[in-house]
């Protein structure tokens, strides 16, 4: 309900059980029609939870993500690319240095059958 009163979205919008596309559709209008500098001063005074999703360069750089370490561990690509990876304690990969990156594994290349 704060999220819809902060973005000014229609009453007869805001249970999206009535008309799910609808919503969609408007919300997207809303927020499409401001910068994202009118959106984060918006935020920061509703009491609702949202953010601006920025892009991967701008999560990278960010202070919350680097005092947490979060994207200190790389993948390399079957290409050959290192990329930022979430750790993901389940994946073989990302438990030893971050700083080491490993290679990911194929599509299908951890399956039963090796991807054939």
């Amino acid at each position: 309900a704060r999220f819809c009163e902060a973005i000014g979205l229609e009453e007869s919008l805001r249970d999206d059980r009535a008309d799910p596309v609808a919503t969609l559709v408007e919300v997207g209008r809303l927020i499409a029609a401001r910068d994202a500098a009118h959106w984060e001063e918006i935020f920061e005074k509703a009491d609702c939870c949202c953010c601006l999703v920025r892009g991967l360069d701008a999560a990278l750089s960010s202070d919350h993500v680097a005092a947490r370490g979060l994207m200190r561990w790389k993948t390399r690509t079957p290409s050959g690319t290192v990329v930022p990876a979430l750790p993901v304690p389940v994946v073989p990969e990302f438990r030893g240095d971050p700083d080491s990156p490993e290679s990911a594994p194929s599509l299908g290349g951890t399956n039963a059958d090796g991807g054939a």
